[in-house]
Protein backbone atom coordinates (compact mmCIF):
# COMPACT_ATOMS: atom_id res chain seq x y z
CA UNK A 1 0.00 0.00 0.00
CA UNK A 2 2.90 2.38 0.72
CA UNK A 3 4.36 1.79 -2.74
CA UNK A 4 1.03 2.11 -4.54
CA UNK A 5 0.67 5.02 -6.90
CA UNK A 6 -3.00 5.69 -7.48
CA UNK A 7 -4.29 5.12 -11.01
CA UNK A 8 -6.19 7.98 -12.58
CA UNK A 9 -7.98 8.43 -15.87
CA UNK A 10 -6.36 10.55 -18.57
CA UNK A 11 -8.73 13.35 -17.58
CA UNK A 12 -7.53 13.19 -13.96
CA UNK A 13 -10.75 11.65 -12.73
CA UNK A 14 -11.26 8.86 -10.26
CA UNK A 15 -9.58 5.61 -11.07
CA UNK A 16 -10.73 2.09 -10.17
CA UNK A 17 -9.38 2.39 -6.63
CA UNK A 18 -11.64 5.29 -5.67
CA UNK A 19 -14.51 4.58 -3.26
CA UNK A 20 -17.87 5.07 -5.00
CA UNK A 21 -19.39 8.47 -4.39
CA UNK A 22 -16.11 10.17 -3.41
CA UNK A 23 -14.18 12.56 -5.64
CA UNK A 24 -10.71 12.28 -4.07
CA UNK A 25 -8.33 15.14 -5.00
CA UNK A 26 -5.37 13.92 -7.05
CA UNK A 27 -2.82 14.99 -4.44
CA UNK A 28 -4.45 12.66 -1.89
CA UNK A 29 -5.12 9.70 -4.18
CA UNK A 30 -1.92 7.90 -3.17
CA UNK A 31 -3.28 7.62 0.38
CA UNK A 32 -6.24 5.48 -0.66
CA UNK A 33 -4.57 2.06 -0.24
CA UNK A 34 -3.41 2.98 3.26
CA UNK A 35 -6.86 4.37 4.07
CA UNK A 36 -8.44 1.07 3.02
CA UNK A 37 -6.07 -0.79 5.36
CA UNK A 38 -6.76 1.66 8.20
CA UNK A 39 -10.53 1.32 7.69
CA UNK A 40 -10.23 -2.47 7.80
CA UNK A 41 -8.02 -2.34 10.89
CA UNK A 42 -10.43 -0.08 12.78
CA UNK A 43 -13.21 -2.43 11.70
CA UNK A 44 -11.51 -5.18 13.74
CA UNK A 45 -12.03 -3.22 16.95
CA UNK A 46 -14.65 -4.85 19.21
CA UNK A 47 -18.19 -3.58 18.69
CA UNK A 48 -20.25 -2.76 21.77
CA UNK A 49 -23.59 -2.25 20.06
CA UNK A 50 -26.61 -4.42 20.94
CA UNK A 51 -26.63 -8.05 19.83
CA UNK A 52 -27.59 -8.55 16.21
CA UNK A 53 -25.47 -5.68 14.88
CA UNK A 54 -23.11 -7.40 12.45
CA UNK A 55 -21.15 -4.27 11.52
CA UNK A 56 -22.61 -3.98 8.01
CA UNK A 57 -24.65 -1.26 6.38
CA UNK A 58 -28.03 -1.52 4.71
CA UNK A 59 -26.36 -2.56 1.46
CA UNK A 60 -24.17 -5.19 3.12
CA UNK A 61 -21.04 -3.02 3.00
CA UNK A 62 -18.63 -2.95 5.92
CA UNK A 63 -19.09 -0.02 8.29
CA UNK A 64 -17.61 1.38 11.47
CA UNK A 65 -20.14 1.54 14.29
CA UNK A 66 -20.32 4.29 16.91
CA UNK A 67 -18.35 2.29 19.48
CA UNK A 68 -15.65 1.51 16.90
CA UNK A 69 -15.45 5.15 15.82
CA UNK A 70 -15.10 6.14 19.48
CA UNK A 71 -12.26 3.69 20.06
CA UNK A 72 -10.62 4.81 16.79
CA UNK A 73 -10.63 8.43 17.99
CA UNK A 74 -9.12 7.42 21.34
CA UNK A 75 -6.35 5.53 19.52
CA UNK A 76 -5.63 8.54 17.30
CA UNK A 77 -5.54 10.78 20.37
CA UNK A 78 -3.15 8.38 22.10
CA UNK A 79 -0.92 8.41 19.03
CA UNK A 80 -0.88 12.21 19.00
CA UNK A 81 -0.04 12.28 22.71
CA UNK A 82 2.79 9.77 22.14
CA UNK A 83 4.25 11.86 19.33
CA UNK A 84 4.27 14.98 21.51
CA UNK A 85 6.11 13.11 24.27
CA UNK A 86 8.52 11.28 21.96
CA UNK A 87 9.49 14.40 20.02
CA UNK A 88 9.93 16.67 23.05
CA UNK A 89 13.45 17.39 24.35
CA UNK A 90 14.51 14.92 27.07
CA UNK A 91 15.01 16.18 30.62
CA UNK A 92 18.81 16.08 30.20
CA UNK A 93 18.54 18.44 27.22
CA UNK A 94 16.15 20.87 28.89
CA UNK A 95 18.14 21.76 31.95
CA UNK A 96 16.63 18.91 33.97
CA UNK A 97 13.07 20.08 33.34
CA UNK A 98 10.91 17.49 31.64
CA UNK A 99 7.97 18.82 29.66
CA UNK A 100 4.66 17.61 31.06
CA UNK A 101 1.88 16.32 28.83
CA UNK A 102 -1.60 15.74 30.16
CA UNK A 103 -3.60 12.66 29.26
CA UNK A 104 -5.62 13.18 26.07
CA UNK A 105 -8.75 11.72 27.69
CA UNK A 106 -10.27 10.47 30.96
CA UNK A 107 -12.31 7.28 30.79
CA UNK A 108 -15.32 6.90 33.10
CA UNK A 109 -14.83 5.00 36.34
CA UNK A 110 -16.49 1.59 36.42
CA UNK A 111 -17.47 -0.35 39.52
CA UNK A 112 -15.84 -3.70 38.68
CA UNK A 113 -17.80 -5.66 41.29
CA UNK A 114 -21.16 -4.43 40.02
CA UNK A 115 -20.24 -4.89 36.36
CA UNK A 116 -18.90 -8.41 37.07
CA UNK A 117 -22.20 -9.42 38.63
CA UNK A 118 -23.97 -8.14 35.52
CA UNK A 119 -21.88 -10.44 33.35
CA UNK A 120 -19.88 -7.66 31.68
CA UNK A 121 -16.73 -8.77 29.89
CA UNK A 122 -13.51 -8.28 31.86
CA UNK A 123 -9.97 -8.19 30.50
CA UNK A 124 -7.24 -8.98 33.05
CA UNK A 125 -9.73 -8.27 35.82
CA UNK A 126 -10.69 -4.86 34.42
CA UNK A 127 -14.25 -4.26 33.27
CA UNK A 128 -14.72 -3.15 29.70
CA UNK A 129 -17.05 -0.13 29.40
CA UNK A 130 -20.17 -0.53 27.29
CA UNK A 131 -20.92 1.75 24.35
CA UNK A 132 -22.68 4.47 26.36
CA UNK A 133 -19.94 4.55 28.98
CA UNK A 134 -17.23 4.68 26.33
CA UNK A 135 -18.91 7.64 24.65
CA UNK A 136 -18.98 9.43 28.03
CA UNK A 137 -15.16 9.53 28.03
CA UNK A 138 -13.95 13.11 28.45
CA UNK A 139 -11.45 14.20 25.78
CA UNK A 140 -8.97 17.03 26.17
CA UNK A 141 -10.24 19.70 23.78
CA UNK A 142 -6.69 20.83 22.88
CA UNK A 143 -5.76 17.34 21.63
CA UNK A 144 -9.05 17.05 19.76
CA UNK A 145 -8.42 20.41 18.13
CA UNK A 146 -4.94 19.34 16.97
CA UNK A 147 -6.54 16.52 14.97
CA UNK A 148 -9.43 18.63 13.69
CA UNK A 149 -11.99 16.60 15.66
CA UNK A 150 -13.84 19.44 17.41
CA UNK A 151 -17.23 20.50 16.05
CA UNK A 152 -17.43 24.26 15.41
CA UNK A 153 -20.13 24.62 18.08
CA UNK A 154 -18.54 22.34 20.70
CA UNK A 155 -18.96 23.54 24.30
CA UNK A 156 -15.51 23.39 25.88
CA UNK A 157 -16.05 26.13 28.45
CA UNK A 158 -15.80 23.84 31.47
CA UNK A 159 -12.95 21.70 32.76
CA UNK A 160 -13.04 17.97 33.29
CA UNK A 161 -12.89 18.10 37.08
CA UNK A 162 -9.51 16.34 37.13
CA UNK A 163 -7.59 19.20 38.67
CA UNK A 164 -5.65 20.04 35.52
CA UNK A 165 -7.92 22.84 34.34
CA UNK A 166 -8.02 21.29 30.87
CA UNK A 167 -11.15 21.90 28.84
CA UNK A 168 -12.79 18.62 27.90
CA UNK A 169 -15.57 17.44 25.64
CA UNK A 170 -17.48 14.12 25.71
CA UNK A 171 -16.26 11.54 23.22
CA UNK A 172 -19.83 11.05 22.03
CA UNK A 173 -19.89 14.62 20.72
CA UNK A 174 -16.77 13.93 18.62
CA UNK A 175 -18.22 10.65 17.32
CA UNK A 176 -21.44 12.36 16.24
CA UNK A 177 -19.36 15.01 14.46
CA UNK A 178 -17.39 12.33 12.58
CA UNK A 179 -20.63 10.72 11.38
CA UNK A 180 -22.15 14.07 10.42
CA UNK A 181 -19.07 15.08 8.40
CA UNK A 182 -18.86 11.70 6.70
CA UNK A 183 -22.47 11.76 5.54
CA UNK A 184 -23.30 15.45 5.24
CA UNK A 185 -27.00 16.28 5.53
CA UNK A 186 -27.74 12.56 5.52
CA UNK A 187 -25.82 12.13 8.78
CA UNK A 188 -28.77 12.99 11.00
CA UNK A 189 -29.71 9.90 12.99
CA UNK A 190 -26.97 7.75 11.42
CA UNK A 191 -24.93 5.50 13.68
CA UNK A 192 -22.16 4.20 11.38
CA UNK A 193 -19.90 5.20 8.47
CA UNK A 194 -18.76 3.24 5.41
CA UNK A 195 -15.43 3.48 3.56
CA UNK A 196 -16.58 6.38 1.39
CA UNK A 197 -17.67 8.32 4.47
CA UNK A 198 -14.39 7.44 6.20
CA UNK A 199 -12.43 8.95 3.29
CA UNK A 200 -14.65 12.05 3.20
CA UNK A 201 -14.14 12.60 6.92
CA UNK A 202 -10.37 12.11 6.62
CA UNK A 203 -10.08 14.70 3.85
CA UNK A 204 -12.59 17.19 5.31
CA UNK A 205 -14.75 16.62 2.24
CA UNK A 206 -18.51 17.05 2.20
CA UNK A 207 -21.09 15.88 -0.36
CA UNK A 208 -22.07 19.51 -0.95
CA UNK A 209 -18.46 20.64 -1.44
CA UNK A 210 -16.47 17.66 -2.77
CA UNK A 211 -13.40 19.77 -3.60
CA UNK A 212 -13.10 21.39 -0.16
CA UNK A 213 -10.05 19.29 0.70
CA UNK A 214 -8.26 19.66 -2.64
CA UNK A 215 -5.74 22.23 -1.38
CA UNK A 216 -5.32 20.77 2.12
CA UNK A 217 -1.78 19.61 3.01
CA UNK A 218 -1.54 15.90 3.73
CA UNK A 219 -0.28 16.67 7.24
CA UNK A 220 -3.57 18.44 8.07
CA UNK A 221 -5.86 15.56 7.11
CA UNK A 222 -7.44 13.73 10.06
CA UNK A 223 -5.32 10.57 9.73
CA UNK A 224 -2.32 12.46 8.33
CA UNK A 225 0.01 11.98 11.36
CA UNK A 226 -0.96 8.30 11.61
CA UNK A 227 -0.41 7.61 7.90
CA UNK A 228 2.90 9.50 8.03
CA UNK A 229 4.17 7.23 10.79
CA UNK A 230 3.07 4.16 8.80
CA UNK A 231 5.12 5.41 5.84
CA UNK A 232 8.13 6.13 8.07
CA UNK A 233 7.95 2.64 9.60
CA UNK A 234 7.73 1.10 6.13
CA UNK A 235 10.66 3.09 4.71
CA UNK A 236 13.04 3.35 7.68
CA UNK A 237 12.49 -0.01 9.39
CA UNK A 238 11.32 -2.23 6.53
CA UNK A 239 13.24 -0.67 3.63
CA UNK A 240 10.19 0.04 1.45
CA UNK A 241 11.16 2.73 -1.04
CA UNK A 242 8.74 5.71 -1.12
CA UNK A 243 6.39 5.76 -4.09
CA UNK A 244 7.71 9.05 -5.51
CA UNK A 245 10.56 11.56 -5.03
CA UNK A 246 8.24 14.12 -3.37
CA UNK A 247 7.07 11.44 -0.93
CA UNK A 248 10.70 10.68 -0.11
CA UNK A 249 11.34 14.37 0.53
CA UNK A 250 8.42 14.54 2.96
CA UNK A 251 9.76 11.60 4.98
CA UNK A 252 13.32 12.93 5.16
CA UNK A 253 12.14 16.43 6.08
CA UNK A 254 9.89 15.00 8.80
CA UNK A 255 12.74 12.95 10.30
CA UNK A 256 15.01 16.01 10.35
CA UNK A 257 12.25 18.17 11.85
CA UNK A 258 11.64 15.68 14.64
CA UNK A 259 15.35 15.44 15.43
CA UNK A 260 15.72 19.22 15.63
CA UNK A 261 12.69 19.41 17.91
CA UNK A 262 13.95 16.55 20.09
CA UNK A 263 17.50 17.94 20.26
CA UNK A 264 17.41 21.74 19.80
CA UNK A 265 20.62 23.37 18.61
CA UNK A 266 23.15 24.72 21.09
CA UNK A 267 22.03 28.32 20.63
CA UNK A 268 18.63 27.28 22.00
CA UNK A 269 20.19 26.08 25.26
CA UNK A 270 20.33 22.37 24.45
CA UNK A 271 23.28 20.48 25.94
CA UNK A 272 22.98 17.66 23.36
CA UNK A 273 22.30 19.45 20.05
CA UNK A 274 23.43 16.44 18.01
CA UNK A 275 21.72 13.76 20.05
CA UNK A 276 22.92 11.55 22.91
CA UNK A 277 26.57 10.64 23.17
CA UNK A 278 27.36 7.93 20.65
CA UNK A 279 24.89 9.10 18.01
CA UNK A 280 26.36 8.32 14.58
CA UNK A 281 25.82 10.93 11.85
CA UNK A 282 26.34 10.18 8.17
CA UNK A 283 28.61 12.21 5.90
CA UNK A 284 27.30 12.99 2.44
CA UNK A 285 28.72 15.03 -0.41
CA UNK A 286 27.10 18.47 -0.48
CA UNK A 287 26.80 18.42 -4.28
CA UNK A 288 24.86 15.14 -4.25
CA UNK A 289 22.63 16.44 -1.42
CA UNK A 290 21.79 19.65 -3.29
CA UNK A 291 20.97 17.61 -6.40
CA UNK A 292 18.68 15.39 -4.34
CA UNK A 293 16.90 18.42 -2.84
CA UNK A 294 16.26 19.82 -6.33
CA UNK A 295 15.19 16.40 -7.62
CA UNK A 296 12.62 15.86 -4.86
CA UNK A 297 11.02 19.30 -5.05
CA UNK A 298 7.45 19.29 -6.31
CA UNK A 299 4.54 21.71 -6.43
CA UNK A 300 2.71 21.53 -3.14
CA UNK A 301 5.56 19.69 -1.42
CA UNK A 302 3.23 17.39 0.53
CA UNK A 303 4.24 14.00 -0.77
CA UNK A 304 1.57 13.54 -3.41
CA UNK A 305 2.33 11.51 -6.49
CA UNK A 306 4.42 13.95 -8.49
CA UNK A 307 6.39 13.55 -11.70
CA UNK A 308 10.10 14.29 -11.91
CA UNK A 309 10.56 14.32 -15.66
CA UNK A 310 11.48 10.63 -15.76
CA UNK A 311 14.91 11.42 -14.29
CA UNK A 312 16.23 8.96 -11.71
CA UNK A 313 18.77 9.87 -9.04
CA UNK A 314 21.92 7.80 -9.00
CA UNK A 315 23.40 6.20 -5.92
CA UNK A 316 24.92 8.38 -3.21
CA UNK A 317 28.39 9.33 -4.42
CA UNK A 318 30.99 10.41 -1.85
CA UNK A 319 34.03 9.81 -4.03
CA UNK A 320 34.80 13.53 -4.20
CA UNK A 321 35.28 13.53 -0.41
CA UNK A 322 37.87 10.74 -0.39
CA UNK A 323 41.60 11.20 -0.50
CA UNK A 324 43.42 9.77 -3.50
CA UNK A 325 45.80 8.08 -1.07
CA UNK A 326 43.19 5.64 0.24
CA UNK A 327 39.47 4.94 -0.08
CA UNK A 328 38.89 5.10 3.70
CA UNK A 329 40.49 8.49 4.32
CA UNK A 330 38.93 11.91 3.74
CA UNK A 331 40.53 14.79 1.89
CA UNK A 332 42.09 17.50 4.00
CA UNK A 333 40.42 20.91 4.26
CA UNK A 334 36.85 19.75 3.64
CA UNK A 335 34.27 22.33 4.71
CA UNK A 336 30.91 21.58 6.27
CA UNK A 337 27.94 22.69 4.10
CA UNK A 338 30.30 23.58 1.24
CA UNK A 339 31.85 20.15 0.60
CA UNK A 340 29.77 17.85 2.78
CA UNK A 341 26.63 17.72 4.92
CA UNK A 342 25.79 15.65 8.00
CA UNK A 343 22.60 13.60 7.78
CA UNK A 344 20.56 12.28 10.73
CA UNK A 345 20.80 8.48 11.19
CA UNK A 346 17.12 7.79 10.45
CA UNK A 347 17.18 10.10 7.44
CA UNK A 348 20.06 8.07 6.03
CA UNK A 349 18.04 4.88 6.54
Amino acid sequence: AVRHEALRDDDGGAGPGMPPGVDVPARHAADLPLLRIAFGAFGLLPRQEPAGDDGRGDGGEEVLTKSQIGKMLLLLLEHRSFRLRADSPPASSAGGLERKHSSPFIEPRIDSSVRSEQGVEQVDGVSSPDASERLATLVDASYASLLGLLPPDADVSSGGGDGTGAHRVPLGVLVDHVIAESRGAAGSGADAIDLAGFVRWHLHLSPSSPSSGASMPVSETRLGPYLLDLRLIASVLLGVRPASPPAERVLVDEIRRRHRYRYPRARDGCVQPRGPQGTVWNVMGAEWWRTWEHFTEAAGGDGGAGASGGYAMGKIDNNMLLSEEGILSLKRGLRWHTDFVLVEPLAWS
